[in-house]
């Protein structure tokens, strides 16, 4: 996926950044660049990592190069440098996993097996799922909230607030008398 951004006088127009860049990464750096560190939590795990050195700072590389890709709250692949790595299903074998090169096939419709790409490269993503999976043990997710939809924000904006409206009066809807 890309990303553009445009800062006339900050950011060279033409350039590019080739390292990986999160979308979480967004919380952490935008922060730093609004001089609001003191706002990022301590009492949990943040995901973002700071890229403003990389994007405003003229650092060549990034602070990140690898990504785990879930769907909800299930792992599906692992993206570090340029190669991505679609998990197998638990117990398969990760040998078997599709890899691609995503330079020379972004789409990722030619997979590649690990010959072509290494050998051994494989069992390095297996390793950073399974160190990965072990560290979730260790904390893991949250559960999903269920207070009051933007509850306890005082300057919420009139089409925040309409929306708001809109879900709970379908939610309404959508319960059935006892």
């Amino acid at each position: 996926m890309n990303a553009f951004v445009r800062w006339p006088d900050l950011i060279e127009a033409g350039s590019r950044v080739k390292d990986i860049t999160h979308v979480c990464d967004l919380f952490t750096t935008f922060a730093r660049l609004g001089e609001a560190e003191a706002g990022i939590p301590r009492d949990r795990i943040i995901d973002g990592v700071d890229q403003l050195p990389l994007w405003l700072m003229g650092e060549t590389y990034g602070r990140r190069d690898y990504v785990f890709v879930y769907e909800g709250f299930v792992l599906k692949s692992l993206v570090k440098q340029q190669f991505k790595m679609h998990l197998p299903p638990p117990g398969g074998n990760p040998i078997l996993a599709s890899m691609y090169d995503l330079y020379k096939n972004p789409r990722e419709d030619r997979p590649q097996d690990s010959i072509q790409v290494g050998v051994g490269f494989g069992a390095n993503f297996s390793l950073m799922a399974q160190r990965h999976l072990a560290m979730k043990e260790m904390y893991p997710d949250q559960a999903p909230g269920h207070g009051e939809l933007y509850g306890g924000i005082e300057n919420l904006r009139p089409e925040t607030k309409a929306l708001v409206d809109n879900i709970m009066f379908a939610q309404s809807l959508s319960k059935t008398p006892e």
